[in-house]
């Protein structure tokens, strides 16, 4: 599984993001930020893909600019469909599109704390794999790691090591089954 780590949001300089967009919501914060930076590529694109923020949709754009190796924005549907099990899928969603990616980060910003840990708890999980019998290594996940970006890290941090204990629970019954 991949290793979590929480800091203040701020946009990358290098790597892929995952961004969690609300639905109908305009840019705001690291979103508007990243498109700034990226000459606008990121709105159009999404217009392009009639990506709305909908609830399990998602719209990847592949080499945007400002660094950028390729950014993902994950609809996290209306407000109030934004249940900690909707957080963990909408991270799980983010961790299978920057599988490929060796830096990665996870946008969150703008929500409470625990929203980001049960994100981050989303793409934990969704990172499992079984190496142990396989004898080819090619197709394995590049993504070791991956920087969860929100606006009280501390806090997030504070909510983390609890989920944490579910992921790895959840990973030693896997690996039993």
């Amino acid at each position: 599984m991949i290793e979590i780590a929480f800091a203040r949001t701020a946009l990358p300089h290098e790597g892929a993001l995952a961004l969690l967009v609300p639905e109908n919501a305009r840019p705001a914060g690291l979103w508007a930020e990243a498109d700034q930076a990226c000459g606008g590529a990121l709105v159009r694109a999404a217009a392009a893909a009639e990506f709305t923020g909908k609830k399990g949709k998602s719209c990847t754009i592949l080499a945007p600019g400002a660094g950028l190796s390729r950014v993902v924005l994950v609809g996290l549907g209306k407000p109030e469909d934004h249940t900690p099990q909707a957080m963990e899928a909408a991270g799980g969603t983010a961790a299978a599109a920057l599988s490929s990616s060796t830096t990665a980060a996870l946008a969150v910003d703008g929500m409470p704390p625990s929203q980001a840990a049960n994100a981050a708890l989303g793409a934990m999980l969704r990172s499992y794999r079984f190496d142990r019998y396989r004898t080819k290594q090619e197709d394995k996940p590049k993504l070791a790691a991956l920087t969860v970006l929100t606006d009280d890290p501390d806090a997030s941090g504070t909510a983390w090591p609890p989920l944490l204990s579910i992921a790895n629970g959840t990973a030693v019954a896997r690996d039993l089954v």
